[in-house]
């Protein structure tokens, strides 16, 4: 499991910087967006398709790099954050 969540980060940190810290907020902090938008000065809206941006990457980087075991990676990773 470890490693894929090496490669979960990999494609985590390869995000702009500003979407990166978003996602983190999100997913890593368990911020809700209105608390991420009070935190960044953004709009939630900003927040929410930062968001899917981030999302949409990790899920093409790892698809690209890894095959099917990148959506692997990517269905462990959100299957844990339920």
């Amino acid at each position: 499991m470890q490693e894929y969540e090496n490669k979960l980060r990999e494609a985590i940190d390869l995000l702009p910087a500003r979407r990166r810290k978003v996602f983190d907020l999100s997913r890593e902090e368990g911020l809700s967006h209105s608390q991420i938008a009070d935190t960044l000065g953004i709009s939630k809206n900003t927040v929410a398709n930062t968001i899917v941006e981030a999302k949409q990457f990790i899920k093409s980087y790892l698809e690209k790099h890894y095959g099917l075991a990148g959506l692997l990676v990517l269905l462990a990773y959100l299957i844990k954050e339920k």
